[in-house]
């Protein structure tokens, strides 16, 4: 029996809108509804690829190399910034605004920032309240003001999470990388080569981000939503 992605009926408008802006394609709503598997999805992108004239014969991964290294030389001591090189010597500033940095200069999309300690606190300081908001007020009333105080934690602290470089990005080519695959679009109508590989790896990467498998453990037969035929 097939897999499911997990992805909830609620995330998937958000799924379609992302594939929209990294592969800089239109997706109908019947398009979108006839994709139960992320081969359905795959099939589709690979059509609308071939119905255009985009691509060229440049290396998606290089172009967003050469763009973000512009971007970061004024924040590295290097003389030359490498696919090599390590991401935590280039800049003092925080990811958070470093990354902003970057995407007001050269407008690509960058993959999420994990969370430092000051975000988890404020991600779990905001699940907590939440979830205990209702039943504490319920059991204990004006207990409640402990999970009320737990979601205003969390309205303070997320916003100044400085950040962490994602996952498996601890080079700058490993982030070009990952840049390039959340830009397929724009980067194939710049000149970069449109294969099939490359176009399953960027969509796996996207979906990746709704999902708790892996991109490197994602199969043309998995099924998109938690819920679809039967899958609970």
């Amino acid at each position: 029996m097939p897999v499911s992605l997990g992805i909830d009926d609620e995330d998937s408008v958000d799924v379609v809108r992302d594939l929209e802006s990294s592969f800089d394609i239109q997706i109908s709503d019947s398009e979108a509804a006839a994709c139960r598997t992320l081969g359905d999805i795959y099939d589709l992108l690979v059509m609308k690829f071939s119905e255009s004239d985009v691509g060229g014969q440049s290396c998606a991964s290089a172009m967003a190399f050469y763009r973000l290294r512009s971007a970061l030389t004024a924040h590295s001591s290097e003389a030359k910034l490498r696919p090599s090189t390590p991401l935590a010597t280039i800049s003092t500033v925080s990811v958070r605004r470093l990354f902003k940095q970057i995407h007001m200069q050269t407008g690509l999309k960058l993959p999420s920032k994990a969370y430092s300690w000051m975000g988890w606190i404020g991600a779990s300081s905001a699940l907590l309240g939440i979830v205990g908001v209702i039943p504490i007020s319920i059991l204990f009333g004006w207990w409640a003001i402990v999970p009320v105080v737990c979601i205003a934690s969390a309205f303070v602290l997320l916003p100044l999470d400085p950040g962490r470089f994602p996952k498996q990005c601890e080079t700058l080519g490993e982030l070009s990388t990952k840049v390039s695959r959340l830009n397929f679009g724009q980067l194939a109508k710049a000149g970069a080569r449109v294969t099939e590989r490359e176009l399953w790896n960027s969509l796996t990467e996207v979906v990746s981000r709704y999902s708790s498998v892996a991109a490197s453990e994602m199969h043309a037969d998995a099924l998109l939503l938690r819920k679809q035929r039967g899958v609970a």
